[in-house]
Protein backbone atom coordinates (compact mmCIF):
# COMPACT_ATOMS: atom_id res chain seq x y z
CA UNK A 1 0.00 0.00 0.00
CA UNK A 2 3.07 2.10 1.00
CA UNK A 3 4.57 1.86 -2.57
CA UNK A 4 1.01 2.53 -4.20
CA UNK A 5 0.54 5.59 -2.55
CA UNK A 6 4.09 6.76 -3.42
CA UNK A 7 3.24 6.05 -6.88
CA UNK A 8 0.37 8.04 -7.09
CA UNK A 9 2.18 11.07 -5.33
CA UNK A 10 5.42 11.00 -7.85
CA UNK A 11 2.64 10.87 -10.98
CA UNK A 12 0.84 13.76 -9.03
CA UNK A 13 4.24 15.77 -9.15
CA UNK A 14 5.08 15.03 -13.21
CA UNK A 15 1.47 16.69 -13.64
CA UNK A 16 2.09 19.57 -11.93
CA UNK A 17 5.68 19.99 -13.33
CA UNK A 18 4.09 19.22 -16.72
CA UNK A 19 1.41 22.49 -15.82
CA UNK A 20 3.58 24.48 -14.68
CA UNK A 21 5.96 24.17 -17.83
CA UNK A 22 2.90 25.13 -19.72
CA UNK A 23 1.87 28.13 -17.45
CA UNK A 24 6.01 29.64 -17.48
CA UNK A 25 5.85 29.31 -21.58
CA UNK A 26 7.35 32.90 -22.82
CA UNK A 27 7.32 34.61 -26.06
CA UNK A 28 9.69 36.85 -27.56
CA UNK A 29 8.82 40.59 -28.34
CA UNK A 30 11.50 41.90 -30.19
CA UNK A 31 11.38 46.16 -30.88
CA UNK A 32 13.17 47.72 -33.58
CA UNK A 33 13.86 51.55 -33.87
CA UNK A 34 16.64 53.30 -35.76
CA UNK A 35 17.95 50.19 -36.80
CA UNK A 36 18.27 49.21 -33.49
CA UNK A 37 16.81 45.65 -32.09
CA UNK A 38 15.56 44.96 -28.43
CA UNK A 39 14.07 42.15 -27.13
CA UNK A 40 11.52 41.35 -23.68
CA UNK A 41 10.18 38.25 -23.07
CA UNK A 42 6.56 38.22 -22.32
CA UNK A 43 4.81 35.16 -20.65
CA UNK A 44 1.82 33.84 -22.59
CA UNK A 45 -1.49 35.59 -22.17
CA UNK A 46 0.61 38.90 -20.73
CA UNK A 47 0.59 42.08 -22.21
CA UNK A 48 4.30 43.15 -23.56
CA UNK A 49 4.78 47.15 -22.11
CA UNK A 50 5.26 50.01 -24.57
CA UNK A 51 8.84 51.38 -24.60
CA UNK A 52 9.34 54.64 -24.98
CA UNK A 53 8.92 56.65 -27.61
CA UNK A 54 12.39 56.46 -29.81
CA UNK A 55 13.84 59.62 -31.41
CA UNK A 56 14.68 60.54 -34.95
CA UNK A 57 16.30 63.54 -36.12
CA UNK A 58 14.63 65.07 -38.62
CA UNK A 59 11.34 62.97 -38.21
CA UNK A 60 8.43 62.40 -36.19
CA UNK A 61 7.86 59.22 -33.92
CA UNK A 62 4.02 57.83 -35.22
CA UNK A 63 3.88 54.59 -33.09
CA UNK A 64 4.81 50.87 -33.58
CA UNK A 65 3.67 48.92 -35.84
CA UNK A 66 3.31 45.17 -37.06
CA UNK A 67 3.80 45.54 -40.92
CA UNK A 68 1.10 48.42 -41.91
CA UNK A 69 -0.87 47.61 -38.79
CA UNK A 70 -0.58 49.62 -35.02
CA UNK A 71 0.81 47.22 -32.17
CA UNK A 72 -1.68 46.90 -29.79
CA UNK A 73 -0.42 47.06 -26.68
CA UNK A 74 -3.66 46.13 -24.79
CA UNK A 75 -3.70 42.79 -26.33
CA UNK A 76 -2.17 39.39 -25.03
CA UNK A 77 0.89 38.18 -26.45
CA UNK A 78 0.66 34.75 -27.66
CA UNK A 79 3.11 34.41 -30.22
CA UNK A 80 6.71 35.80 -31.26
CA UNK A 81 6.77 39.01 -32.68
CA UNK A 82 8.79 42.05 -33.91
CA UNK A 83 7.21 45.41 -33.53
CA UNK A 84 8.66 48.32 -35.74
CA UNK A 85 9.29 52.05 -34.83
CA UNK A 86 7.62 53.95 -37.41
CA UNK A 87 8.50 57.72 -38.60
CA UNK A 88 7.36 60.48 -40.86
CA UNK A 89 10.02 62.95 -42.20
CA UNK A 90 9.17 66.63 -40.56
CA UNK A 91 9.26 68.91 -43.35
CA UNK A 92 10.95 72.39 -42.78
CA UNK A 93 8.40 75.16 -42.25
CA UNK A 94 8.77 77.54 -45.72
CA UNK A 95 8.99 80.67 -45.00
CA UNK A 96 8.17 83.13 -47.17
CA UNK A 97 8.44 87.24 -48.04
CA UNK A 98 6.02 89.87 -49.85
CA UNK A 99 8.33 92.01 -52.09
CA UNK A 100 6.31 95.19 -53.24
CA UNK A 101 6.84 97.08 -56.54
CA UNK A 102 5.56 100.18 -56.23
CA UNK A 103 5.08 102.81 -59.45
CA UNK A 104 3.51 106.21 -58.97
CA UNK A 105 1.61 104.70 -56.01
CA UNK A 106 0.64 101.57 -57.34
CA UNK A 107 2.07 98.73 -55.83
CA UNK A 108 2.23 95.30 -57.29
CA UNK A 109 3.68 91.85 -54.83
CA UNK A 110 5.34 88.56 -55.39
CA UNK A 111 5.85 85.94 -53.08
CA UNK A 112 9.83 85.13 -52.63
CA UNK A 113 10.14 81.85 -51.28
CA UNK A 114 13.30 82.54 -48.10
CA UNK A 115 16.38 82.62 -49.66
CA UNK A 116 15.52 82.64 -52.92
CA UNK A 117 15.86 85.76 -55.68
CA UNK A 118 13.09 88.19 -56.19
CA UNK A 119 12.48 88.51 -59.82
CA UNK A 120 12.87 91.36 -61.85
CA UNK A 121 10.04 93.03 -63.40
CA UNK A 122 9.44 94.97 -66.54
CA UNK A 123 11.10 98.79 -66.26
CA UNK A 124 8.06 100.53 -66.03
CA UNK A 125 7.31 103.22 -68.95
CA UNK A 126 5.75 107.14 -68.18
CA UNK A 127 5.47 109.62 -70.64
CA UNK A 128 9.03 112.61 -70.43
CA UNK A 129 10.90 110.64 -67.53
CA UNK A 130 13.48 108.21 -67.98
CA UNK A 131 13.21 105.31 -65.10
CA UNK A 132 16.49 105.10 -62.93
CA UNK A 133 15.69 101.30 -62.11
CA UNK A 134 14.35 99.55 -58.66
CA UNK A 135 15.37 101.15 -55.36
CA UNK A 136 14.86 100.44 -51.56
CA UNK A 137 14.91 103.58 -49.87
CA UNK A 138 17.99 105.33 -51.28
CA UNK A 139 19.65 102.37 -52.31
CA UNK A 140 19.36 100.30 -55.69
CA UNK A 141 18.04 96.99 -55.18
CA UNK A 142 20.29 93.99 -56.08
CA UNK A 143 18.16 91.61 -57.64
CA UNK A 144 21.40 89.42 -57.26
CA UNK A 145 20.53 88.94 -53.50
CA UNK A 146 18.57 86.34 -51.54
CA UNK A 147 15.27 87.45 -50.35
CA UNK A 148 15.53 87.18 -46.84
CA UNK A 149 12.94 89.87 -45.09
Amino acid sequence: MMFALSFAFACNEKKDDDKQNEETKEFTVTFVANGEKSEVKVAEGEKASKPADPEKEGYTFLGWYVGDDAYDFEKAVTADVTVTAKFEEVKPEVKEYTVKFVVDGEASEVKVVEGEKASKPADPVKEGFVFLGWYVGEEAYDFENAVNA
